[in-house]
């Protein structure tokens, strides 16, 4: 789990969302209110597909108008192994790690990759861009069927499924 979350709130434009992305090296922003409730997410494929693909000023925009308002998100409790079960579900590749309404942090695909080999002896030999994406897709779909322990965020170890 990566903390903490960088976040903005409804009224940013998305010039500055993209700043702040490249700033701290990330690839999405969590939109929460004043009071830090998450409602939603800005992802880099929101900039594309929103911004630059329709030719808009991203100093013209803003958040509200192109978050993902669909926040999927993940207990504080949860594996790895329910993280990536989740991330496949629902087709997303970061999950705001939520209890109540306060978010603690963000579990992503990368914070997964980085984390399966301490459960998992892989090695990845190639430096193509494809050949990751599909070891960290096959790496998901073993964790998800096969694995028998998991990542607890809350403890930040691993721990049994079986206990």
């Amino acid at each position: 789990m990566s903390t903490p979350v960088i976040t903005v709130d409804v009224d940013t434009t998305v010039y500055d969302v993209a700043n702040i992305m490249k700033d701290n090296n990330i690839g999405c922003v969590v939109v929460v209110e004043k009071d830090s409730k998450p409602l939603g997410i800005v992802t880099e494929r929101d900039l594309v597909i929103n911004i630059v693909a329709k030719n808009l000023k991203p100093k013209d925009v803003l958040v509200r108008d192109i978050m993902s308002t669909k926040l999927v998100t993940i207990s504080p409790t949860a594996t790895l192994m329910d993280a990536a079960k989740k991330m496949a579900e629902k087709n997303v590749k970061r999950l705001p790690v939520v209890e109540g309404e306060k978010l603690l942090g963000i579990i992503t695909v990368s914070d997964i990759a980085k984390i399966s080999p301490k459960i998992l002896p892989v090695k990845i030999t190639s430096n193509c861009l494809g050949s990751l994406i599909s070891c960290i897709v096959a790496l998901s779909t073993y964790i998800c069927s096969n694995v028998t322990s998991g990542y607890d965020f809350a403890t930040s170890s691993t721990t049994s499924l079986h206990s």
